[in-house]
């Protein structure tokens, strides 16, 4: 800081005055001051160390700019981005045979995840389903509507039978990886077990967790029909596993309801990860000095050539 440097204006102004008095030599000789006694000064005489004033104040200014003054001015500004989100549908014969209350896994989970993609804004959805194989139904997409429209008409049978729970985690991981959301997650729901494909879900887990990709798993709870009680296939520790590995959870859905607060609790836990970034930008405020003190320096010439011109 060069502040500092205004605490030498005092030392300035003192040697300026002892300097000015040290030159005050007498110029002419009288025998007698009595005829002086009733004088009085003028007030030019009064007020003639106005230019040296000017001239420090100059000179501060000066000193107050070159410490380059700013004002703060802080705006928060809360991110328009959205979250990237594939989800992987596991569309095999148990999830068709299968019930959450009185309709089939399928047709919950289709209703469900149409629902829920129709209530996003800035977000953008891609859809991966597989059986025995898996398949790519729709890249990222902001068109919501289309998308929903795509998840309810799904159906089974589209593939192989089998759960391909690792092939179709790395086609969905391949959907997000290029994406620059910060925000990048993938929704896997299935009810069973990996028996297919060349891929291990934990193989395409390892390369979410270094590809910096969340995946939340989602078991689907059958209850098969004729048979009370429920019936768990779904492969939860694996689950577990894949959601813990990336950074996600594992959540168990055993009706509607459950499975749509799922969905909205991953969407409250991505946007989350979107928070405000605060911005400081800063106002020079030197030339707020610089206008005055060159205003006091041309001051100063003005009168120290005109005022209180000294003649040698």
């Amino acid at each position: 800081m060069l502040l500092w440097l205004l605490l030498l204006i005092p030392v300035f102004a003192l040697w300026q005055w002892r300097s000015q008095n040290a030159r005050r030599t007498p110029s002419l000789t009288l025998s007698s001051l009595s005829m002086l006694q009733e004088a009085k000064p003028t007030w030019r005489l009064r007020l003639r160390g106005i230019p040296y004033v000017l001239r420090l104040g100059a000179i501060a200014l000066l000193i107050v700019a070159a410490a380059r003054p700013q004002q703060e001015d802080t705006s928060e500004v809360v991110e328009n981005e959205g979250i990237d989100i594939s989800i992987t549908l596991d569309i095999s014969g148990s999830m068709s045979d299968g019930r959450l209350g009185r309709r089939s896994s399928l047709e919950v989970a289709k209703e469900v995840g149409a629902s829920f993609v129709r209530g996003l804004s800035n977000d953008r959805v891609g859809l991966v389903v597989f059986q025995g194989d898996s398949r790519i139904m729709s890249p990222l997409t902001s068109d919501h509507d289309a998308m929903a429209e795509m998840i309810e008409t799904v159906q089974n049978g589209l593939l192989p039978e089998g759960t391909a729970i690792g092939l179709a985690l790395s086609q969905s991981l391949n959907l997000v990886r290029e994406s620059p959301s910060k925000s990048r997650a993938v929704v896997l729901l299935t009810d069973g077990e990996n028996n297919a494909g060349e891929i291990q879900p934990l193989e395409a887990a390892r390369l979410a967790e270094t590809l910096q990709i969340r995946v939340y798993t989602v078991g689907i709870i059958n209850t098969p029909s004729g048979i009370s009680g429920g019936a768990i296939a779904v492969d939860e520790e694996a689950m577990r596993q894949i959601a813990e590995l990336t950074g996600a959870q594992y959540y168990r859905a055993t009706d509607a309801d459950v499975l749509a607060n799922i969905y909205n609790e991953i969407a409250l836990l991505e946007k989350a990860r979107l928070s405000p970034e605060t911005f400081t930008s800063y106002d020079e405020l030197a030339v707020l000095f610089l206008g005055p003190a060159f205003g006091l320096i041309l001051l100063e010439f003005v009168t120290t050539t005109s005022i209180w011109r000294r003649i040698p």
